[in-house]
């Protein structure tokens, strides 16, 4: 009976996390994209300087996040996401245009596809 009980408990623990993790993961992946969308409208009006401190800031907040995302998150995403990123603050100091949509874009997948690798689903689960 007590491994029974003991085993309900992991099994009660562990889908505890799974859940934290996918609000938390939401939560991240939301504030990040929030953030890059509004230093892209920034850079779509020319104002550089507004766009990095944007960028600036969700780079920052995605550091910060590291002991999350080191547990919680594959390394060659997290690796990728960090990449990314610095593409994107490249782009923005250059202020260029096409190169600041693309990398946006590129970042924002990455960010999108955190969050949907996390998603509790069907998919994921089978």
């Amino acid at each position: 009976m007590k491994k029974e009980l003991f085993a309900a408990a992991v099994l009660i623990l562990l889908a505890s996390v799974s859940i934290w993790n996918t609000f938390h993961a939401k939560k991240l992946t939301t504030e990040l994209s929030d953030t890059l969308n509004a230093s892209m409208v920034m850079a779509e009006n020319d104002q550089w300087q507004e766009a990095a401190a944007l960028a600036e800031a969700a780079s920052a907040n995605w550091k910060a996040a590291g002991n999350y995302t080191q547990i919680f998150i594959g390394h060659n995403s997290v690796e990728l996401t960090s990449d990314a990123f610095g593409d994107y603050l490249g782009e923005v100091y250059k202020c260029d245009k096409g190169g600041t949509r693309g990398a946006h874009q590129k970042l924002i997948s990455h960010i999108t596809a955190l969050y949907e690798m996390e998603r509790i689903s069907l998919k994921s689960i089978f």
